[in-house]
């Protein structure tokens, strides 16, 4: 049995206790602040009750009340009428701080992701976590307080991109994409990286959650991969200016994984 059982079964028994209490003392005018009592009693035990069972959030919810500091691009106004335009069917679409549009692209009950501004991309999503404290490795590891009852923790993947231009070649650009990837408790409290993965020494790396499964994928890219090289080859076709063409995009990527999520880390 556990202690949400068991705290209904006291709070049962205290209730029939109470009211054969008031039956005995109806002559001695006692049953008002006897009735009084078994109330708020039972009010403050079932509302207790209700507050831990409700474990389960969803990530408007959990959007909701997410720190200004963690997303200075929206106020907590901006945040609750993203949520109703998407509940309205309506565009998405507010004007943050910084008197620029940001637009709400997708929401479910576990997932959403933010068109920040034209080079900003933010994504959260809900996984389900099954936390050990002694898996634990260092005291800098251990979750923050009331980690037993821990069971969902926030991914947030923050992508920024850039245009860029080859030095030797205006009419030559390439998109560079980096991403950060952090963790917090539904009540937004940081959480240590998550992850198995090691970024390799001087790579970019972008990121993307899943929208329909807790997976992640990850682009390891270096950015002279993006640089077209000088070759011999001949009938290859040039720029104008005598650059060569821009390789395939296969060439860009350094390392394509896909991760999972296994209720304890992105493996």
């Amino acid at each position: 049995m556990n202690k949400h059982t068991s705290q209904l079964n006291y709070t049962i028994r205290t209730t029939g206790f109470l009211w054969s209490l008031a039956h005995v003392r109806l002559c001695k005018g006692r049953v008002l602040a006897i009735c009084l009592i078994l109330s708020v009693l039972m009010l403050s035990s079932l509302t207790a009750f209700a507050q831990e069972k409700r474990q389960d959030r969803t990530i408007s919810e959990v959007f909701a009340e997410m720190p200004d500091s963690l997303l200075p691009y929206l106020t907590r106004n901006n945040r609750l009428d993203m949520i109703d335009f998407v509940a309205s069917q309506m565009e998405a679409k507010v004007t943050n701080r910084f008197d620029a549009p940001t637009t709400m692209v997708q929401l479910t009950d576990d997932f959403l992701q933010l068109q920040l501004s034209p080079s900003v991309v933010q994504q959260m999503k809900l996984l389900p976590y099954q936390h050990r404290l002694e898996a634990a490795a260092s005291p800098s590891d251990r979750l923050p307080a009331a980690s037993d009852s821990l069971c969902q923790v926030v991914c947030v993947v923050t992508t920024y991109s850039a245009a860029c231009r080859h030095p030797h070649a205006d009419s030559i650009s390439y998109q560079v994409l980096e991403s950060d990837i952090r963790f917090f408790t539904p009540s937004w409290q940081p959480m240590p990286c998550l992850m198995s993965i090691e970024i390799p020494s001087g790579q970019m790396m972008s990121a993307e959650l899943s929208a329909a499964v807790p997976d992640m994928t990850i682009v390891f890219r270096s950015i002279e991969d993006a640089i077209p090289e000088e070759t011999s080859e001949p009938g290859e076709q040039k720029q104008p200016d005598g650059f060569p063409a821009l390789q395939s995009k296969t060439n860009e990527i350094f390392l394509k994984k896909n991760v999972n999520w296994n209720g304890k880390m992105y493996k």
